[in-house]
């Protein structure tokens, strides 16, 4: 009789010491790294590791996410893990690409660095072995052009994703980001059988225990940055002026409250504007003037097109938003929704909205900007050296605060340009008069100083603008990754301030019933803290730390070498429960992983911070004389026993499913008209597919299957691009075990 293989590596070895066991359990919960590897010399302490657990992601899954918090230097460590490949492209947004040249340049790294911005317009990528993407959450959306170029582009290339904020708006944002490097099921031997489902599936356990091998995400505290490189984060009041005298905002609002939006007959669609509107005039009364004059322009011309019987073009739909707005993304939501009403009912809204125009336009005060004039003027007092970035979410209120302010000391930067008080200059001119230390600029002269720089988002990404102190939320974002990243502007490596200021501006209660924008960041926020975010942002608290990821980098090891040795075991005085450093190997590729089993019966816990708090709790135990139970081993193999046929079964997902109905079509027609060539090539197809493939393939081959002519060619450049690119299946063994003597139950 032979054992299976499985019960031969799941042996736990003789028992030994705690700390001959400690090392491995802290190490395999880091995931996988290259400890052989020695980075270059250029960068910061706290920077080798993070590139080594890069290349170590790199090697095993073929992409890696690094999240380290704004501020720690990411742009260095993904310019060291370039140094391990021969052609390496970057792509970065256009106001990033020259930082980046800079620093490439500065530290001899040749790399081709290309803008997000080209890629929307379907620019072909040079061939890279690596490809870097900075502010990766730029591709979080796989409906976009630039997500699609992307995708499709990088067939073999290692995808290193760069971003402090992975989680914009829901999980999904991550799924997709992954699947840009990893098949659906690539995470089955780590308990996701699909990233898909467990994703989808409201209420059940976070995939954040599956998922991260591939994440690096670091706060300044658990990276080990000492405290005076990176200035401390003081958060001022919450002030919510009016943006409009309190009785006018009550007549404003109601008003607003009674639109109709007659061309969108969906209820869904009419709030998304109501709410846009409402977002609007909470920024300023001329930014809320600019939507409203919008809409009554799309009103006019739904009229005119009303009364001729046509439909109103795409062109002049989209001009209810403009590029600034957050809320771009519904446009096609309204689109869809867009009916034809009498003309009447659009004449009667057109007399609603001039009301509001009349009522907006006599130019009352705004005692919002009036407060932030003070707020200002108290920072220029205190001392002549503050400087100040205050982000706003519209162009035409950031006009209004540097025409209050008489443009004295202050810019504006959008994403129209830039300009001081004598007109329209670039961007990166008025950026280097701001911050000449943090750019490597020579300071400008007396008269051409500027101390206070008016933002859109545009400039909240990226950027090294470390010679301000102070950063000012006049206009709350959607959601938290602006907060944070408009924040990591200032505190960031490279400051010269031991403490910069966050100063808050919220939505008067009267607004704040209609936008809900507290209650909106909060629930976002959560999502951010227990996926992949080190560290994010609510209203009033600018630090707010993740959950899973955090504790996983204050319980995990070092990544020093560890001599291979066979496994061991110790047992301790705790609750009825075990922790398993196990090592994946896939070809010659490997990589430690915990697992933690705990309970009555013992069951695998798929919760990341729990999985923490058991190993740590055991670790921090004294050992006990008794035996391990053999039940919580027992768990480990069923589970692991299900992992590997998971694994090796292939994905699942649907969109995979749907693929391989419509190749299995095609080869049903081929097979009848005895098209042999082109039954060999769906055979393949099929082949691939059942071993799992990055969504760029998915998307190169629905275009595939639905081209009406040459079939077998476009098949056959498919099956050359795409089949062949995926791992071996995976062998696993156990490398050291601690478990709990059920005492404390």
């Amino acid at each position: 009789m032979v054992r299976e293989p499985l019960h031969w590596c799941l042996q736990v070895g003789e028992r030994s010491s705690k700390n001959q066991v400690d090392r491995r359990l802290r190490r395999a919960l880091l995931g996988p790294a290259d400890d052989q590897w020695i980075p270059p010399a250029w960068l910061l302490p706290h920077q080798p590791d993070a590139a080594k657990r890069v290349a170590g992601s790199l090697e095993m899954f073929g992409g890696a996410l690094l999240c380290d918090a704004v501020g720690l230097g990411k742009t260095y460590t993904g310019l060291a893990v370039a140094t391990r490949y021969e052609a390496v492209v970057v792509s970065a947004p256009a106001i990033l690409v020259p930082q980046w040249r800079h620093v490439s340049g500065q530290l001899g790294v040749p790399i081709t660095i290309v803008s997000h911005e080209s890629l929307s317009r379907r620019s072909a990528l040079p061939r890279a072995d690596l490809m870097i993407v900075d502010e990766a959450h730029w591709f979080r959306n796989p409906r976009t052009v630039r997500y699609d170029t992307l995708a499709r582009q990088t067939r073999a290339a290692h995808l290193l994703l760069m971003t402090a904020t992975p989680v914009v708006n829901r999980p999904r944002d991550l799924l997709n980001l992954l699947r840009l490097f990893a098949s659906d099921h690539v995470f089955a031997a780590y308990g996701i059988r699909s990233l898909t489902e467990a994703v989808a599936r409201r209420g059940g356990p976070s995939p954040a225990a599956g998922i991260t091998p591939v994440i690096i995400a670091r706060s300044p505290d658990t990276a080990g940055v000492h405290p005076q490189l990176i200035p401390r984060q003081t958060d001022r009041p919450v002030l919510t002026p009016a943006p409009i005298d309190e009785d006018i905002l009550e007549r404003v609002t109601q008003t607003i409250g009674r639109l109709q939006f007659p061309s969108f007959e969906d209820s869904t669609a009419a709030a998304l504007l109501r709410l846009h509107l409402f977002h609007r005039l909470a920024s300023s009364v001329p930014a809320c003037i600019e939507s409203l004059q919008r809409h009554c322009t799309y009103l006019n011309h739904a009229i005119d097109a009303g009364r001729r019987g046509t439909k109103l073009s795409r062109r002049v739909s989209r001009k209810l938003f403009t590029f600034e707005d957050e809320s771009q993304l519904e446009f096609e939501l309204l689109q869809r929704h867009a009916t034809s009403v009498p003309t009447a009912d659009l004449e009667c809204e057109r007399r609603r909205i001039t009301e509001l125009l009349s009522v907006l336009g006599n130019k009352p005060t705004s005692p919002k900007i009036s407060a932030l004039h003070r707020l200002l003027i108290q920072r220029g007092e205190s001392g002549p050296s503050h400087k100040t970035i205050v982000f706003t979410s519209a162009v035409s209120t950031a006009l209004a605060i540097a025409a209050q302010l008489r443009w004295d000391r202050t810019a504006i930067v959008t994403g129209l340009g830039a300009r001081i008080a004598s007109g329209p200059l670039p961007v990166s001119v008025v950026l280097s008069w701001f911050a000449p230390r943090a750019l490597d600029k020579t300071p400008p002269p007396a008269h051409a100083r500027i101390d206070v720089l008016v933002a859109t988002d545009m400039a909240s990404e990226g950027l090294n603008l470390q010679d301000a102190d102070a950063v000012v939320h006049f206009d709350l974002p959607w959601n938290p990754l602006r907060l944070q990243q408009r924040i990591g502007r200032v505190a960031r490596l490279g400051s010269e301030h031991s403490d910069v200021e966050i100063w808050w501006f919220a939505p008067p209660p009267l607004l704040e019933q209609h936008l809900q924008m507290r209650n909106r960041i909060l629930h976002k926020l959560e999502h951010q803290r227990d996926l992949a975010v080190p560290v994010t942002s609510r209203v009033g608290r600018a630090r707010v730390l993740g959950r899973s990821l955090e504790i996983r980098e204050r319980v995990g090891g070092s990544l020093e070498r560890l001599p291979p040795e066979p496994p061991r075991h110790c047992v301790v005085v705790g609750p009825n429960a075990a922790a398993f450093a196990v090592r994946w190997q896939c070809g010659t590729r490997s990589a430690p992983h915990l697992i933690a089993v705990a309970g009555d019966p013992p069951e695998v816990i798929t919760n990341l911070y729990e999985v923490c708090g058991v190993l740590s709790d055991l670790l921090d135990s004294r050992l006990s004389s008794r035996q391990p139970d053999t039940r919580l081993q027992e768990t480990l193999a069923i589970a692991l026993r299900q992992r590997l046929a998971n694994a090796t079964s292939g994905p699942v997902d649907t969109e995979t499913r749907r693929l391989t109905r419509m190749v299995l079509r095609r080869a049903t027609r081929a097979g009848k008209a005895r098209r042999m060539q082109e039954l060999d090539l769906l055979d393949d197809v099929l082949d691939t597919l059942s071993r799992g493939t990055r969504r760029g393939a998915h998307l190169d081959l629905v275009n595939a299957l639905r081209g009406k002519k040459s079939l077998v060619d476009r098949l056959r450049r498919w099956t050359h691009r795409w089949h062949g690119l995926d791992s071996d299946a995976p062998a696993v063994a156990l490398e050291a075990a601690i478990f709990g003597d059920g005492s404390r139950e």
